[in-house]
């Protein structure tokens, strides 16, 4: 893992296609960060609370700024 010097990440709510809320680490050029989507993915179907997700998804997007996942 290298470290992504500068580079800032945040937390975003979309809307899927069967209209639920989920929460998604992004770059600064707004992709999601896959690995961290999975996981937070992951969360939510095994019913885990919103605000978990939410709290879970803020932690996971200011621990990214020092990983970088190749």
């Amino acid at each position: 893992m290298k470290p992504a010097a500068g580079v800032r990440f945040r937390l975003v709510e979309v809307l899927t296609p069967d209209e639920h809320v989920r929460h998604v680490v992004v770059d600064a050029d707004g992709s999601v960060v896959t690995p961290i989507a999975r996981y937070l993915r992951y969360l939510d179907d095994t019913g885990r609370a919103r605000n978990t997700l939410r709290v879970y998804g803020l932690g996971l997007a200011r621990r990214q700024r020092n990983v970088r996942w190749d």
